[in-house]
C-alpha cells in the first residue's frame, strides 16, 4: 500500500468557495491520510468583476478543514495569474460557457506541483476513500480519468471527463501535453474546450479508470466520487439538469440527501465565514 501524502489539485475564483469546502469536508470524511492540497486560482477581476481569486483568508477556511481530519494535512494556495496571462490570455476559447478558471489546470506543468497529482473539479464530492483512486498505476500515461458519460456516446466512445483527472506531470511534461493543448485553445474553438484538447492531446496515453472514480450521473454502491456534472433529461421533454452540491434548494427539490451531513458542517462554516467577514 502505497502510504505517501496524496497530492490534490482544485482550481477556481472566489466564487469556488462554496464548492471547495463541500468537496473537503467530503474527502477528509472518507480519509484520514495526510493530503497536500493545491489551489489555483489568479485575479482577472479587469477582464470581469466577477473574477477576483480566493485568498488566504479562504485558505485558512480549507486549512481548518484539512487540519482536523489530518494535522500534517495542508494547503497551498498557487496565484496562476501570470501564468495565465503569459499562456492562455486572448484564447479564442476564453469566452466561453466556462469561465477561464476551468482552464488553470492546463498550467499544472507551470506551478511547483508533484509528479503526480490528482485533479478534482470543484462539484466533486468523495463518497468513499479517495486512496484508491490515488493508488491507480498511471506509468507511462499521461493521466488516468473516466469515460464522460454523454461524451462517449456522441463525441467518441473513447472520450474522458477532466472532471477527475490523475496527472502523471513527469510524463506529461516529457511529451509538452500541456503546451500543446494551450496552442490548441488559441487555434481551435471547441465547445469543452479543455476537456477536448486533454482527449485530443493525450490520446493514446490515457488510462482509462472504472465509473466509479468519477460518477457522472447517479450515485452507485461503489461510487468513490460523486461528479455532480451537467444531465440531460430526456422525459417528459428534452432539457438539462445542472445541480451542485452547496445548492441547497436544488438537492432539497430533487430529494438528494445522501450527503446532508456534509451540507449541514457546510453551512456552518459558511456562515461562520460571513460573520468574520463583518467584523
Amino acid at each position: 500500500m502505497n502510504e505517501e501524502k496524496i497530492s490534490l489539485l482544485l482550481a477556481g475564483n472566489d466564487y469556488a468557495f462554496d464548492g471547495i469546502v463541500t468537496s473537503l469536508l467530503s474527502i477528509t470524511k472518507h480519509c484520514s491520510k495526510a493530503l497536500d492540497v493545491y489551489v489555483f486560482t489568479m485575479d482577472l477581476s479587469n477582464k470581469n468583476p466577477k473574477w477576483k481569486p480566493l485568498n488566504e483568508k479562504h485558505s485558512e477556511v480549507f486549512n481548518d478543514i484539512l487540519h482536523k481530519a489530518n494535522k500534517d494535512s495542508k494547503l497551498i494556495l498557487v496565484d496562476m495569474t501570470k501564468q495565465y496571462l503569459e499562456l492562455l490570455d486572448g484564447n479564442v476559447n476564453e469566452k466561453n460557457s466556462y469561465t477561464p478558471f476551468a482552464l488553470l489546470r492546463l498550467l499544472s506543468d507551470k506551478a511547483p506541483l508533484p509528479d503526480k497529482v490528482l485533479y478534482l473539479d470543484t462539484d466533486t464530492i468523495a463518497m468513499d476513500d479517495i486512496t484508491s483512486l490515488w493508488n491507480q498505476d498511471v506509468d507511462g500515461y499521461h493521466f488516468g480519468a473516466v469515460l464522460d458519460h454523454y461524451g462517449k456516446v456522441f463525441i467518441s466512445p473513447k472520450y474522458i471527463n477532466s472532471g477527475v483527472v490523475l496527472m502523471n506531470l513527469k510524463e506529461m511534461k516529457k511529451d509538452d501535453a500541456l503546451g500543446k493543448c494551450r496552442h490548441l485553445l488559441h487555434v481551435k474553438k471547441m465547445k469543452f474546450h479543455d476537456q477536448t484538447a486533454l482527449n485530443k492531446v493525450s490520446f493514446g496515453r490515457i488510462k482509462y479508470l472504472p465509473r466509479k472514480f468519477n460518477d457522472q450521473k447517479k450515485l452507485h454502491k461503489d461510487t468513490v466520487i460523486r461528479h455532480f456534472a451537467k444531465t440531460i433529461i430526456w422525459v417528459p421533454y428534452f432539457h438539462t439538469r445542472n445541480i451542485k452540491p452547496w445548492n441547497i434548494h436544488m438537492m432539497r427539490k430533487y430529494n438528494i440527501h445522501y450527503i446532508d451531513d456534509i451540507l449541514d458542517e457546510y453551512m456552518k462554516i459558511k456562515a461562520n465565514f460571513a460573520q468574520n467577514q463583518q467584523n
